[in-house]
């Protein structure tokens, strides 16, 4: 117990009565290791009920802790991913109309003035707040994220480049990737989050000094091995390494890293967020992380994702700029300044945009004059109706009508269930200017071939 203790064996024999010690007994074995242990003393009587002796008993409590903790890790996880679901869809509006008005304000001015600048930083924040949502989301395992095949080398290249931007200069990079043979099944945006939170945790546990290295190998692996975070089973594997010469990791806090909201840093300095993300990005990928580490000398992350030998990778062409056009919207959201800002952006690129708060109207003006409108755009959580209802609705009155569904969260809906119901597209909040307006230009362009 890391303190003096009563002999249990007196006790037994004073009192002839069984005993239960103390939870947290460690038991330190032949070998030096410790163990948790559960322990319990009982009289040994004789025929005529002497007491003659006393029975310890010890029974080796390592294992159930160790499932007691995971169970404790997995509820951690799963209350905050309700909690983040929770403020998901209503930060994500607010979000929304940040970016909106800075997008039109920006409009407005010159990129090269001051305010244009302040306008910048503006959006600049809220990617980074939209980014921090997107990352509570993936370590509560409640945003997955589409998957497809591909090489790791371009994601890495890309984070070289923003780590050489936003890290201090006397931090130096090394990278070396190898050639790779086989692509992985994944998402390149939740590499990207999970690759750049290890390096922000790199450069904090270096001081803002030393060296930074990213390397990228392919590894068999002839059978299971050890891992912190997923299952190490043999398999090929295409295998990124995060590695600095910094104060290292203790070997107490191991397991607690990857916890979500456990961190070192002094308070202000991080959210104690990127390992918890990495975790999730790691499992949702059917991979493995393998933590070395020595006090002093710094720490080596390396990350295990299972290759595809029979996967294609096909290049995604870059969208040409978005144009406008005359065809007549109908946007529907409970959020009025999202209204506004789709009224005006739209606008301003020739489309003719009718604008609606409450669903209820809205369905009303469709049903009194069906052929008026060439698409409708709605938000999924509204009162009085979700945005799949009045789809549903809108499109049993016209089925060939397009709608595009808009959502800051919600765990039951992915692009595949929504495109079940006839909907064309599905759009996650905040939604870029950019992005919207390509995704109407290519339902409009789709439809005259």
């Amino acid at each position: 117990t890391r303190k003096p203790h009563f002999n249990p064996v007196e006790k037994v024999l004073s009192t002839g009565n069984v005993i239960e010690l103390e939870n947290h007994t460690i038991l330190i074995s032949s070998d030096g290791t410790e163990r948790p242990i559960a322990d319990s003393g009982a009289p040994i009587r004789s025929s005529d009920g002497e007491i003659i002796g006393v029975v310890l008993v010890f029974r080796d409590m390592t294992e159930k802790y160790e499932q007691q903790s995971k169970r404790q890790r997995i509820a951690k996880l799963e209350s905050l991913g309700v909690l983040a679901g929770g403020i998901a869809h209503d930060f994500n509006n607010i979000l929304g109309s940040i970016t909106g008005y800075a997008d039109m304000a920006l409009d407005e001015t010159s990129k090269e003035s001051r305010v244009g600048h302040y306008i910048s930083q503006i959006q600049k924040s809220s990617e980074r707040a939209a980014d921090l949502v997107r990352q509570i989301l993936t370590f509560s395992r409640q945003d997955e994220g589409a998957t497809r095949p591909l090489f790791l080398t371009p994601v890495l290249r890309e984070i070289v480049n923003m780590v050489s931007t936003i890290l201090p200069s006397t931090i130096e990079v090394r990278t070396c990737f190898d050639k790779e043979q086989y692509p992985v099944l994944g998402n390149a945006t939740r590499i990207h989050e999970a690759v750049m939170n290890l390096c922000v945790n790199a450069a904090h546990a270096m001081g803002d000094k030393g060296t930074l290295e990213l390397r990228l190998e392919e590894a068999t692996m002839q059978k299971d091995f050890t891992s912190l975070i997923g299952k190490g089973k043999a398999g090929h594997y295409s295998v990124i390494e995060v590695k600095d010469n910094g104060c290292g990791v203790p070997d107490n806090l191991l397991m607690k890293i990857f916890d979500p909201y456990f961190t070192t840093k002094a308070f202000g300095d991080g959210t104690g967020l990127g390992l918890s993300v990495v975790a999730g990005v790691m499992e949702n990928h059917d991979g493995a992380v393998v933590l070395e580490s020595e006090m002093g000398k710094g720490a080596s992350f390396k990350l295990f994702f299972p290759t595809d030998k029979s996967a294609v990778v096909t290049e995604i062409a870059e969208a040409p700029p978005a144009s406008g056009g005359s065809e007549r919207i109908l946007f529907v959201d409970d959020e009025e300044v999202l209204c506004e800002i789709a009224q005006i952006t739209l606008g301003d690129l020739g489309y003719s945009v009718n604008v609606y708060s409450d669903c209820l109207e809205a369905l009303e003006e469709f049903k009194s004059n069906p052929d008026a409108y060439d698409l409708i755009i709605t938000d999924q959580t509204m009162p009085k109706m979700t945005g799949v209802e009045l789809s549903k609705e809108i499109m049993r009155i016209r089925p060939a009508v397009p709608v595009i569904l808009c959502t800051g969260f919600s765990k039951a809906l992915n692009e595949d269930n929504v495109a079940l119901t006839g909907i064309k597209a599905l759009c996650v909040k905040p939604v870029r200017r950019d992005k919207i307006v390509t995704i109407i230009r290519d339902i409009f362009d789709s439809q005259k071939e």
